[in-house]
């Protein structure tokens, strides 16, 4: 859009229909002052800055008519009414940022935003002076679906965000359960996609199963309460790097052990919503009734 006013009616008519996204897209994510008196130009310059222009080139190259993408948020509706009969799909809306950093977004009850920066390929050129590799490894179309799932999910497990877990178990088990969640929203999406791995990163994983658990119980990190001691077994990283960890180790490999529990558990108790098991036991609770014995 080559003229400002025209570009101000636009986003006039987007406030008419969705006040919640203007502000958010104006105040937070472009950190524009809506009052301020060269208003039409500040925003002109910013969505038509050379870096916006290549985003939007790169936006129309890798996305084509979203036609796909439709179809698989569709199928991602479906399953996520099932599984939460009493929540409503909400609506889906994007935009491009200029690299604000997240890929999709809860802004209210009913609308998602989903920030198309995030989904532009491996390979551009722009994203390695503002991620490090292991995270834009992942920034393709592909997982623009499963990353609205990812959110969807997460709402559901607020509450067990605000009040810090008191040890390992208890956090692998709930990050696991979110995975676990995301898998029943996309029953047919391959679970190392879900883990964000690689597949040699997942037939690791799988192969290495009783060695991972067997380094979790000698090391004494189940019930292990200050986080920093096993941050590096479940938090965001290329790798799990740890004193004892086989090279090669693929990042959060406690929460892929936790995965584990939660699938054996089902399989010994019944299919349940993993959000409604955490409520109803115990980390220690379950992990016994899962009977997991790699």
């Amino acid at each position: 859009m080559n003229n400002p006013k025209r570009l101000v009616e636009g986003l006039k008519k987007i406030e008419e229909v969705d006040s919640n996204f203007y502000r958010l897209y104006l105040d937070k994510i472009y950190s524009i002052n809506r009052t301020h008196p060269d208003f039409d130009q500040n925003i002109f310059r910013h969505i038509n800055s050379a870096q916006n222009q290549e985003i939007r080139k790169r936006i129309i190259q890798e996305m084509g008519d979203f036609s796909l993408i439709r179809k698989e948020l569709n199928i991602l509706s479906r399953y996520y009414k099932l599984r939460y009969p009493k929540r409503i799909f909400p609506k889906i809306n994007t935009c491009y940022s200029g690299f604000a950093g997240f890929n999709a977004w809860i802004y209210n009850d009913s609308n998602i935003l989903v920030d198309l920066d995030m989904y532009l390929g491996s390979d551009f050129e722009a994203y390695p002076q503002f991620y490090p590799q292991f995270k834009y490894a992942y920034y393709t179309k592909d997982y623009l679906v499963q990353n609205v799932g990812r959110e969807l999910v997460r709402r559901e497990f607020v509450l067990f965000e605000k009040d810090k877990p008191n040890n390992m178990l208890a956090m692998m088990l709930i990050e696991a359960a979110k995975i676990y969640e995301l898998s029943r929203l996309m029953p047919c999406r391959e679970e190392y996609k879900l883990f964000e791995y690689s597949k040699e990163q997942w037939e690791w994983a799988l192969k290495e199963e009783k060695n991972i658990w067997q380094y979790l119980i000698k090391e004494e990190l189940l019930f292990e309460s200050e986080y920093k001691k096993y941050r590096p077994l479940i938090g965001e990283a290329p790798s799990s790097i740890r004193s004892g960890v086989a090279d090669g180790a693929p990042p959060r490999i406690a929460i892929f052990a936790g995965y584990q529990i939660l699938k054996k558990y089902m399989e010994e108790k019944g299919e349940e919503n993993s959000f409604n098991l955490l409520h109803k036991f115990s980390p220690e609770e379950i992990l016994k009734k899962a009977k997991y014995k790699p």
